[in-house]
């Protein structure tokens, strides 16, 4: 403990001896560090803060409407990345910084020797922050305090360009997608509905659930006839000789019963038939649904492609802000670099670390040499 308290004693003592040396040192690294601190340019800070516009999906609901459709909806009118992403792209983009170069003059105002150098003192002054609400915040440096602000909502007014030449650019090339399946569904709808109509004529088919069902009907009916004359004729067999005119009537009808039944089941096609032949019901139904149930498709694919069309169109011709500016930057009042307390208060820390190494250096070298 004492030779603790003798160590610091010493120090104090050298620190004592060496006192003026050491004000003389800290108060001329101090005015220094002052006098820099007012010779150093000053740089002003603007900023501005702003939120991606709620984008209108404008019928995706309609996607309920397509069941199976809502994968090939999605494909072209999902999309990709989200506004904010897409806005941090736009800040990046070599093009609206070399703009704002170009507008201010930021080459000479830099003093660089080309455009590589100046976008990378730009990219040194500019920061932008995304907050929790997902609002994106610019901020700007110079050294020009009313330029600054003007410069910072230049940026945002590049931003907001840029934006609304991309989304026309992609309501354009989705307009274009539209119009070609819209175009592709209206042709396939057409032939199918000339298909349908060539196979109605040609099988004599108008509703085949109906038209079976009366088919049965008459079978019924003609089953029930074709009994009753094969009753009336046994009995007229047993009666009756065999030339008797009765009984030729009674076998021609009862031919001309079963000729008509089977026609019912083996005929052929035409137009003239109500009913189309039972052999061949379940071949006719799976073509006459298969058709149906195309047309149904393309149906519904031009119910929801047609508001989609007229909705691309109108967003091609939107030119309207898609920027929502909550803050403008303004003219800053401070200076935001340097800070002068800070300069001074490093400077100070410094000088006393030096003193502190010269009295200890100081006394080591006399001590070991002159003692």
């Amino acid at each position: 403990m004492k030779k603790e308290e003798s160590i610091w004693y010493k120090f104090l003592i050298s620190i004592k001896k060496y006192y003026k040396n050491l004000f003389i040192f800290n108060f001329t690294v101090v005015l220094l560090a002052v006098i820099i601190s007012f010779i150093v340019p000053k740089w002003y800070k603007a900023s501005t803060t702003i939120l991606p516009t709620v984008n209108n999906s404008g019928g995706l609901g309609a996607l309920s409407m397509l069941g199976d459709l809502g994968g090939l909806a999605s494909g072209f009118l999902g999309g990709a990345s989200s506004d904010i992403n897409r806005y941090l792209a736009i800040l990046k983009s070599r093009s609206l910084r070399e703009k704002v170069i170009k507008k201010y003059n930021l080459i000479k105002e830099y003093g660089c020797e080309n455009m590589e150098e100046a976008l990378r003192e730009f990219d040194d002054n500019m920061e932008v922050e995304v907050g929790d609400e997902m609002q994106i915040k610019i901020s700007f440096l110079d050294k020009n305090q009313d330029r600054v602000a003007q410069m910072t909502n230049y940026i945002v007014q590049c931003l907001d360009s840029a934006n609304i030449s991309l989304s026309i650019q992609e309501a354009k090339n989705n307009r274009e997608f539209i119009r070609s399946r819209l175009q592709v569904a209206i042709d396939s709808l057409l032939i199918l509905q000339e298909q349908l109509k060539n196979f109605m004529e040609k099988n004599g088919v108008l509703d085949i659930e109906n038209q079976v069902i009366i088919g049965l009907q008459n079978i019924g009916e003609l089953q029930a006839e074709m009994l009753q004359k094969q009753i009336e004729l046994e009995i007229a067999k047993k009666q009756l000789s065999k030339n008797n005119s009765i009984l030729r009537k009674l076998s021609t009808e009862l031919a001309a019963i079963k000729e008509q039944y089977k026609k019912f089941f083996y005929d052929s096609v035409s137009q003239d038939r109500l009913v189309p032949p039972l052999s061949k019901v379940p071949e006719l139904s799976i073509q006459f649904i298969w058709l149906k149930k195309q047309i149904e498709y393309y149906e519904k694919v031009l119910e929801f492609l047609g508001p989609q069309y007229e909705q691309a169109k109108i967003q091609e011709a939107k030119t309207i802000p898609t920027l929502q500016i909550l803050d403008y930057a303004v003219r800053p009042e401070k200076k935001h670099i340097p800070k002068r307390w800070l300069i001074v208060l490093i400077a100070m820390i410094l000088s006393s670390t030096l003193s502190v190494y010269y009295v200890y250096w100081k006394e080591y070298i006399y001590n070991r040499y002159f003692t």
